[in-house]
């Protein structure tokens, strides 16, 4: 009896579809934000960019968002990412 090599790739592709599918049910939407204003020399630092981001142990790691402050150094973040894990931020 002769497989297709063709009928062979369907049944591949079903079997990967359901597959991705299961896994990234797993994924969850993950949300961090902070707030604060930046100084140098005690004094507030103006236009300065912060950056947001998910520290990846394997891999790149993502940028969430970045910002920039405001005349008096102060700065709101936000960012979310979907994730299997936890995720680790870095502000810089």
């Amino acid at each position: 009896m002769q497989i297709y090599p063709s009928i062979t790739f369907l049944i591949f592709l079903c079997i990967f579809d359901y597959l991705y599918i299961d896994v990234n049910s797993f994924y969850i939407n993950q949300a961090v934000g902070g707030t604060g204003t930046l100084l140098c020399h005690g004094k507030p630092r103006y236009n300065a960019e912060v950056y947001l981001y998910d520290y990846d142990r394997f891999g790149k790691d993502d940028q969430l968002s970045n910002v920039h402050t405001d005349k008096k150094g102060y700065f709101l973040i936000q960012g979310y990412e979907t994730e299997f894990l936890p995720v680790f931020i870095d502000l810089n």
